[in-house]
C-alpha cells in the first residue's frame, strides 16, 4: 500500500511543485525504509523555481499583466471539481506541455523577432499575405505592395497579389484619396481580377443533396468607385465607437466555364438551366452601405456590438435580364463572462429579389456553408434567394494571441424571407482555436460536425 502511494506521489511531482513536494517529503518520511520512496530522487522532492523567478527569465515586475501567462493553480487533493472550474475542463486537457510551449515563445522573444522582420518589409512597402481566398482553395500566399503617401500624404496605393497551389488567383488595386480630416471624407477607386477554377455547386434550396456536388470555374473582373465618410470616438465608459457610410458603384463582368476538379461532374451537365451559367453576366451594381460599432477593441472585441447594413441595385449591361436588388444586414454582440471568457453572437441575413421580371445569376445568390458561415458543411453548400444565419461562440483566452473556441452554427436558405421557419434550420457544432494578429487577421483551426459529416478548416481571416 505504501509503495503504491509513494509511486503515485512520484508521478504527480511534475504537476505539483512547491507545496506538493513538501507533502511528498512528509509521506516518504513516514514510510518504510524499503518502500518505493527510496526510488524518488531527493532533488525531485525539492520545490522547483517558477518560470517568473528562474535565472535568466523576467520577473513579474518586468512583465506587463497583459503580456504574462497566468499560472492556473491545481485543485488540492480531495477538493474535487468546483463549479467555477468546469468551463476550464476542455482546456486543461492540453496539459502543462502546451503552456510551456507558449512560455518558451514568450521568453525567447520570438514575437519580437517576427515583428522586427515585418517592420523591415514594411519599410520597403511590402506586406506578406496568407490565406483569405476561402476554404478549399489551398494555402494561398501573396504580397501587398503599398504606399500610404503615394505622390501625396493624403493618397494611398495598395496592390494585393495572391495565388494558391490549386491555381486560385486574386489580383487587385486600390487608390484612395483622403479628401478631408482623418477619413472624414474619402474617395476610393479599385479594380480586381479573380480566377477560381474549382468552385462547388450542389443545387438550389435548403433541401439540396450533397451527393449532387458539381464543379465550375468562375473568372470575373470588376472595377468601381466609392465615396464615403468615417467617424471615430469614445464613449463615457472608454469603449471605442465608429461610423462608416459609403455610396459606391461597380461594374462586374463574369464568365463561367467547366470546373477543373476531375472528381465531380461539371455544373453545366447536371444543372444546365441555371441563370448565368451559359453566358456569364455583365452587371452594374450601385447603392449604399453603412456600419456602426461600440467595442472595447475593434480588431479583437470582447465587449460591445457591431452592426452593418447594405442595399444595392444591380442592372444588366447586356441583353440578359439580370436585374435585381441586393440587401443584407449583420449584427454582432460580444458579452464578457469574466476575464478571460467571452460569448460572441452573430446574426446575418442576405436577400436577392428580382426586379422588372429579371433574374439573379446563381453565383450572386446568398450561400451558406464553410468556415465563414456554417461550419460542419462544405463551402457553398446551400444557395437560394434568401439566407439566415446564427453563429454562437464561447471563447476562452489562453494567451494574449490565442483563443480556444467552442461554437454552434445554425442557418437556412429559402426562396423568400417569408419562407423562413424554425424547422428549416440546419446546424453544425465543433471547436478549435484562433491565433490572432494585431490588425484583426487570424489563423484559425476548426473542426465542425454536422448531419453531413465532419469537416476540418484552416483559414486566415477575421473572426466573423
Amino acid at each position: 500500500m505504501s509503495s503504491a502511494v509513494c509511486a503515485l506521489v512520484a508521478a504527480l511531482l511534475a504537476a505539483a511543485p512547491g507545496a506538493a513536494a513538501q507533502s511528498a517529503q512528509g509521506a516518504c518520511a513516514s514510510s518504510k525504509p524499503n518502500s518505493a520512496c527510496t526510488a524518488i530522487p531527493q532533488t525531485a522532492l525539492e520545490p522547483r523555481a517558477s518560470p517568473s523567478t528562474a535565472p535568466g527569465l523576467p520577473s513579474p515586475a518586468d512583465t506587463a499583466d497583459g503580456d504574462r501567462i497566468v499560472d492556473r493553480p491545481i485543485a488540492p487533493h480531495g477538493a474535487g471539481w468546483k463549479v467555477a472550474r468546469v468551463p476550464l475542463a476542455p482546456f486543461l486537457l492540453f496539459g502543462t506541455g502546451f503552456e510551456k510551449g507558449l512560455k518558451r515563445l514568450e521568453y525567447d522573444h520570438l514575437q519580437l523577432k517576427l515583428k522586427h522582420w515585418m517592420q523591415q518589409l514594411e519599410r520597403k512597402h511590402i506586406q506578406p499575405m496568407l490565406g483569405g481566398l476561402g476554404t478549399g482553395t489551398g494555402f494561398a500566399v501573396g504580397v501587398k505592395i503599398f504606399d500610404h503617401e503615394f505622390l501625396h500624404r493624403r493618397v494611398r496605393l495598395e496592390i494585393p497579389l495572391q495565388q494558391s497551389p490549386s491555381n486560385y488567383l486574386q489580383y487587385g488595386s486600390l487608390l484612395a484619396f483622403n479628401l478631408a480630416g482623418e477619413r472624414a471624407l474619402f474617395l476610393e477607386f479599385s479594380a480586381q481580377f479573380r480566377n477560381r477554377p474549382k468552385e462547388d455547386f450542389f443545387g438550389l434550396g435548403n433541401d439540396s443533396v450533397a451527393a449532387f456536388r458539381t464543379t465550375y470555374k468562375l473568372v470575373d473582373r470588376s472595377a468601381g468607385a466609392a465615396l464615403g465618410t468615417e467617424f471615430f470616438g469614445r464613449t463615457n465608459r472608454g469603449m471605442k465607437s465608429g461610423v462608416r457610410l459609403e455610396a459606391s458603384a461597380r461594374y462586374i463582368n463574369t464568365n463561367i466555364y467547366g470546373g477543373l476538379d476531375d472528381n465531380f461532374p461539371v455544373t453545366q451537365a447536371v444543372f444546365p438551366t441555371l441563370n448565368g451559367l451559359a453566358r456569364g453576366s455583365s452587371l452594374l451594381r450601385y447603392g449604399f452601405s453603412g456600419s456602426y460599432y461600440i467595442l472595447d477593441n475593434p480588431s479583437d472585441p470582447h465587449a460591445g456590438f457591431r452592426a452593418r447594413a447594405k442595399y444595392y441595385r444591380v442592372d444588366s449591361r447586356n441583353s440578359d435580364p439580370f436585374n435585381f436588388n441586393e440587401s443584407g444586414a449583420t449584427a454582432e454582440g460580444y458579452i464578457p463572462l469574466g476575464k478571460p471568457r467571452t460569448l460572441a453572437l452573430r446574426l446575418l441575413s442576405e436577400f436577392r429579389s428580382a426586379r422588372n421580371g429579371g433574374r439573379v445569376p446563381f453565383y450572386h445568390l446568398p450561400f451558406l456553408g464553410g468556415s465563414s458561415t456554417m461550419r460542419g458543411f462544405r463551402e457553398f453548400r446551400f444557395y437560394d434567394n434568401a439566407a439566415l444565419l446564427i453563429n454562437l461562440e464561447y471563447r476562452y483566452r489562453v494567451w494574449k494571441a490565442l483563443d480556444l473556441v467552442v461554437f454552434h452554427d445554425n442557418g437556412q436558405v429559402a426562396p423568400r424571407g417569408a419562407d423562413f421557419t424554425w424547422e428549416r434550420f440546419r446546424g453544425g457544432f465543433g471547436g478549435g482555436m484562433r491565433v490572432k494578429g494585431k490588425k484583426g487577421a487570424t489563423l484559425q483551426f476548426f473542426v465542425g460536425r454536422s448531419s453531413e459529416g465532419t469537416r476540418y478548416y484552416i483559414s486566415f481571416k477575421p473572426e466573423f
